[in-house]
């Protein structure tokens, strides 16, 4: 048994101090200035939202992918991606990176989004197994305006970049100019349904901020940025606008008649958050934009000024890389 364990000390021990190029040599942290001209061959995100902001932005240098995509997600991404390593990740269930994979396909470069410097574990522990991380200062949409303009450099299509941040710009300038003079108190009280359940929701959400929108829970008392709630509770809050975010919840809520009962059913006002290929309200925040021009007309459509269909057309073009047709587009839409 003893054998055993020092055995597996040792391979545990190679894989931490292993460099995908350069076997003992430590990585090293870049920021955005220290972004090389051409940029990197091959880039793995840290996790899911990283993942797919790669994706997003030049899917020809994404290295791989956490784990197994959605069903959901596969129609809108194309067969030569959706064979691409499966590398692991932090995320949610207690994913980690897998090793074993990142040695094999030799990827050397890590990207890491996050409000703070990298000096967490996790970026430690990437350190010491060789790998270079990148780290962009992210946080919130308007910081991911420049995270949009540094990932087209960091991937080799600066002029992308810039494409991809002024449409986001933009958008978040147009919403915001739609809703300003809404007083807080006149805007609509808005229930957003997470989970599988419905149940989970988030007291806080900054797409509903900038779109005009008010949490229709309590924020008071509640830890962390969500958190389970009872449908008693949710049947006391009454929105008065209801937005289903979770795919899987769809099904499930148009055969549970408990939620009829809320004032947002009975005057028409559910709305199912658009997927396609990611859910739009959340990740990566790159898919935040059209959300924002989405949710705003959703609340206020008396003063919307978007086509909802066009811009979606013109969306799902630029930022995923589809040239969708009418059915299509109204598939995403749930115009079906």
């Amino acid at each position: 048994m003893k054998k055993l364990f020092g055995l597996l000390f040792v391979v545990f021990s190679f894989f931490l101090s292993a460099s995908p190029g350069h076997a003992g040599e430590a990585g090293r942290i870049f920021h955005a200035e220290d972004i090389p001209a051409a940029g990197v061959d091959k880039l793995w995100g840290t996790n899911p939202h990283s993942l797919f902001l790669i994706y997003v932005v030049n899917p020809e240098r994404l290295a791989g992918w956490a784990g197994d995509l959605y069903e959901y997600e596969k129609p809108y991404i194309p067969e030569k991606y959706q064979t691409l390593p499966k590398l692991g990740g932090w995320h949610g269930g207690g994913g980690v990176p897998d090793k074993e994979m990142l040695l094999r396909y030799q990827v050397k470069n890590a990207l890491l989004i996050s409000e703070s410097r990298p000096v967490s574990e996790n970026a430690n522990e990437l350190l010491q197994f060789g790998m270079n991380v990148y780290w962009l200062k992210g946080g919130g949409l308007d910081a991911s305006v420049a995270v949009l303009r540094d990932m087209g450099k960091l991937l080799g299509v600066p002029e992308r970049g810039v494409q991809l941040a002024g449409y986001a710009q933009n958008a978040l300038d147009e919403t915001r100019a739609l809703v300003k003079d809404i007083p807080q108190n006149e805007r609509p009280r808005v229930y957003i349904a997470q989970g599988i359940s419905g149940l989970q929701s988030t007291c806080k959400n900054e797409i509903l901020e900038i779109a005009g929108g008010r949490s229709a829970i309590d924020c008071e008392n509640i830890p962390g940025h969500g958190q389970q709630l009872s449908f008693e509770r949710i049947m006391q809050a009454d929105p008065d606008v209801l937005v289903i975010q979770n795919p899987f919840f769809v099904k499930k809520f148009k055969s549970e008649t408990q939620w009829q009962r809320l004032r947002a059913y009975k005057n028409g006002r559910v709305h199912i958050v658009p997927f396609g290929p990611f859910s739009w309200m959340d990740k990566p925040d790159a898919v935040k934009y059209i959300a924002l021009k989405w949710l705003a007309c959703k609340l206020y459509p008396d003063r919307c000024r978007t086509d909802l269909h066009d811009e979606t057309q013109k969306f799902m073009k630029l930022f995923m890389h589809l040239d969708l047709d009418d059915k299509e587009i109204g598939k995403i839409l749930q115009e079906e």
